[in-house]
C-alpha cells in the first residue's frame, strides 16, 4: 500500500494538484457457528485509496480500488473535476501535519496470528458455554468471531507520509432463554488485540446469564429512580456523546454542547477521555486519517467540557488547536471527526459495592434505541431491560421499560462511576450510578 500511495502522490505532484491520499488494505475474517457446527467462514480483503483534492478553496473527493497507474491517475482526475464543480469552502480542509515520528507503537500484537481452525473451535466453545449454562437456554443467535487487520497509509502534498498496521478481534453471541410462553434474549460481546486475550467461554456464559436472569420480567412502576447503568449498557450513551462532541456538529450548530467549552456539562466526578495509545486498545492509532500525530485528549475533565473531537477543518472553524481526531470508515468514506478509544475514566468501587448501598433502584442491563436520540436538544427516550434493587439486593427482572430525559441532566445526575470498564467497539465505560432518572413502566 505504501507504494500505491507514493505513486498517487507523485502523480498528483506532477499534475500540480494539492491533495491528501488515504490508502488502506484490510482483511476481514468472520466465523459463524450454530448448534456446535461451523456455519460459515468469510475471508475477504478490500484495498484502495481515497484522494481529497483542494483547488482554489474547492474540495473534491474520489476513491478507487483500481491500484494500477491508470486507475490511480483517473482517481486524481475525478477528484479534481469534483473540486472544480464544488462550492468554495470557508476554511482550509487539509491538515498541516507536524514533523516527527509517533511517540510509540500502537499495536504490539495482531489477531491474524494462528490458524482459522483454532478460531472456529473457540467460537464453538463460546456457544457451548452459552447453551450449557441452564436448561432454559434453548438456542443461540449470531455466535460470531471476527477479526480485522490491515495497513493504513496517509500522505499529502504538504510533505508528510505515514503508515502503520492495525488490527483487532472480537466475538459475540445472543442466548435465547425460554420458560413457558416467555422468551428472553441476552447478548454479550468481547474484544481484544489477539484471540488469546478473549475469554470465549466467559462470553457465552455471560450472554446466557443475562438471558435467563430476565425471565419473568415485568414492568416496574413509572417514576424517578436511582439507576445503576452497567458498563456495557452505558457504552450506548458514550456512543451518543461522540455525536454531540463532534466539532463538525458544533460547527453546524447541531450539537447540544455547542458553545459550552469551559462550562460544567456533567457531574464533577465525570472525566471522558479519548486515548489512541491505551494499553490493549483495539482502535489505537499513531496518526489520524489526515496524517496528524494523535495524542490523548481529555474531552470532559471533572465535569468541565475541555474539547471536541475535531479534524483540520472543524478545528480551524472553531479556532481550536487541531485535535487529530479525523477518521474514515474506509478508503471509500468521507472523513469526519471521531474517536479512537473513547471512555469514561473509572472510579474505585465495584458495581456490587454501589448496588449494596441502594435502598431502592434499578440496574439497567441493556439500552435499545440510543441512536434515535436528538443531538440538537440532547433529549432521548430509549428502551431497556434490567433488574430491581431493594435494600441493596438485586431482585426480580424488569423488561420492556423506557428511560427518557436529557443527556445534560443525565450527566449531571451521575453520583458515582465504578471501577470496572467494558469496551464495545471504540466506546468504553464502567458501571455508572445516576440519580433521578425517569423510567416508564406501568
Amino acid at each position: 500500500m505504501r507504494n500505491i500511495v507514493d505513486l498517487a502522490l507523485q502523480l498528483a505532484t506532477k499534475a500540480g494538484v494539492e491533495c491528501d491520499v488515504y490508502g488502506e488494505s484490510r482483511r476481514m475474517l468472520q466465523i459463524q457457528v450454530h448448534g456446535g457446527e461451523l456455519e460459515s467462514v468469510d475471508d475477504a480483503v478490500d484495498a484502495g485509496i481515497g484522494i481529497r483534492v483542494v483547488d482554489g478553496g474547492r474540495v473534491g473527493f474520489s476513491f478507487t480500488s483500481d491500484l494500477e497507474g491508470q486507475g490511480v491517475e483517473a482517481c486524481i482526475d475525478e477528484a479534481s473535476r469534483n473540486a472544480s464543480n464544488s462550492s468554495p469552502m470557508d476554511a482550509d480542509v487539509l491538515a498541516d501535519p507536524e514533523k516527527g515520528e509517533p511517540p510509540g507503537e500502537a499495536y504490539p500484537a495482531y489477531p491474524q496470528d494462528g490458524g482459522t481452525e483454532a478460531k472456529v473451535e473457540k467460537a464453538i466453545e463460546m456457544e457451548r458455554a452459552c447453551l450449557k449454562f441452564d436448561s432454559s437456554v434453548v438456542n443461540t443467535e449470531d455466535a460470531v468471531y471476527s477479526e480485522y487487520t490491515g495497513d493504513v497509509v496517509v500522505a499529502g502534498t504538504r510533505g508528510f507520509f505515514r503508515g502503520e498496521r492495525r488490527g483487532y478481534c472480537c466475538c459475540s453471541v445472543s442466548a435465547i432463554a425460554r420458560r413457558g410462553d416467555e422468551t428472553r434474549s441476552g447478548w454479550f460481546y468481547s474484544q481484544a488485540l489477539h484471540p488469546k486475550d478473549i475469554d470465549f467461554a466467559g462470553t457465552g456464559h455471560r450472554a446466557a446469564v443475562l438471558a435467563v436472569s430476565l425471565l419473568g420480567g415485568e414492568k416496574a412502576r413509572t417514576k424517578r429512580y436511582a439507576v445503576v447503568v452497567d458498563g456495557a449498557a452505558f457504552t450506548s450513551i458514550i456512543s451518543f456523546m461522540e455525536r454531540i462532541l463532534s466539532a463538525e456538529m458544533v460547527v453546524k450548530g447541531t450539537s447540544v454542547l455547542s458553545g459550552m467549552l469551559g462550562e460544567m456539562v456533567s457531574a464533577d466526578g465525570v472525566t471522558l477521555i479519548d486515548d489512541p495509545f491505551m494499553a490493549g486498545g483495539c482502535f489505537n492509532a499513531c496518526f489520524d486519517a489526515e496524517g496528524m500525530l494523535t495524542r490523548k485528549n481529555t474531552l470532559i475533565e471533572s465535569g468541565v467540557l475541555r474539547g471536541y473531537l475535531s479534524d483540520a477543518y472543524s478545528s480551524r472553524k472553531l479556532g481550536m488547536h487541531p485535535g487529530a481526531n479525523a477518521v474514515r470508515e474506509s478508503f471509500k468514506a468521507r472523513l469526519a471527526p471521531g474517536p479512537t478509544n473513547l471512555y469514561l475514566a473509572p472510579g474505585i468501587r465495584s458495581i456490587d459495592d454501589i448496588v449494596a448501598d441502594l435502598d431502592e433502584g434499578i440496574i439497567v442491563r441493556d439500552i435499545m434505541g440510543m441512536h434515535t436520540s436528538d443531538p440538537i436538544s440532547g433529549d432521548f427516550s430509549v428502551g431497556f431491560n434490567g433488574h430491581t434493587v431493594r435494600a441493596g439486593v438485586v431482585c426480580g427482572p424488569v423488561c420492556e421499560m423506557t428511560m427518557s430525559g436529557n443527556i445534560i441532566d443525565l450527566l449531571g445526575g451521575i453520583k458515582e462511576v465504578a471501577g470496572d470498564t467494558t469496551f464495545i467497539g471504540p466506546y468504553g465505560s464502567p458501571a455508572v450510578l445516576v440519580e433521578g432518572l425517569s423510567l416508564g413502566g406501568t
